[in-house]
């Protein structure tokens, strides 16, 4: 059970890589996309 809950946060945190990724190519921008993904998850928390 407590397998399941660490893979389900990893999928989460490469979910949210992906789409910093996605952002980042989508708009062009300068960041990194894993930057973005960081502040995705940072709005998210928020």
């Amino acid at each position: 059970m407590k397998f399941m809950k660490v893979f389900l946060q990893i999928a989460l945190l490469f979910l949210f890589s992906l789409a910093g990724n996605a952002v980042q190519q989508a708009l062009h921008l300068q960041i990194p996309g894993s930057i973005v993904g960081m502040l995705l998850l940072w709005v998210c928390l928020s």
